[in-house]
């Protein structure tokens, strides 16, 4: 597989979006059964702390000097927090898109099931996908197949 650092402004959008009152969603981790962030600036926070994460865990050699030559990690994080204000930017379905786009960027760590980022991701696609797809459509039922 492979990772790249995902922008602040992605992670800044999935991060409001976690807070959108239009979306339920499980505010918790299910391995460790803590509670997730309180604020959009400290899911962003953790986010971008697991994409970092996933880049030393996949180039543990030089992650910092091919993902970090403009700015440090600490830096980074900053500026995803920065990116949580206002209201989410994108529609949903981008929104999942994105969200999927993180996962696979963030994955690269031993131990990515256990950390926060992941069952943000996991609540948050869940909470898209119920309001995407037809509740009728949860359920197939045609028998002449």
């Amino acid at each position: 597989m492979s990772a790249f650092r995902c922008s602040p402004v992605h992670i800044g959008e999935i991060a409001k979006a976690y807070f959108d009152p239009a979306l339920t969603l499980n505010r918790y981790n299910l391995i460790t059964h803590k509670e997730l962030g309180e604020t959009p600036r400290e899911i962003a926070r953790e986010l971008a702390r697991a994409n970092i994460v996933s880049l030393k865990a996949r180039y543990p050699e030089n992650y910092n000097d091919f993902f970090f030559e403009d700015y440090d990690p600490f830096t980074y994080m900053l500026k995803c927090e920065q990116k949580t204000n206002g209201k989410r930017n994108v529609s949903l379905k981008d929104l999942y898109g994105m969200i999927s786009c993180y996962t696979y960027q963030s994955c690269e760590s031993s131990h990515w099931i256990e950390q926060d980022a992941y069952w943000i991701a996991n609540h948050l696609q869940k909470s898209i996908a119920q309001k995407l797809i037809d509740p009728q459509m949860w359920e197939y039922t045609n028998e002449t197949y």
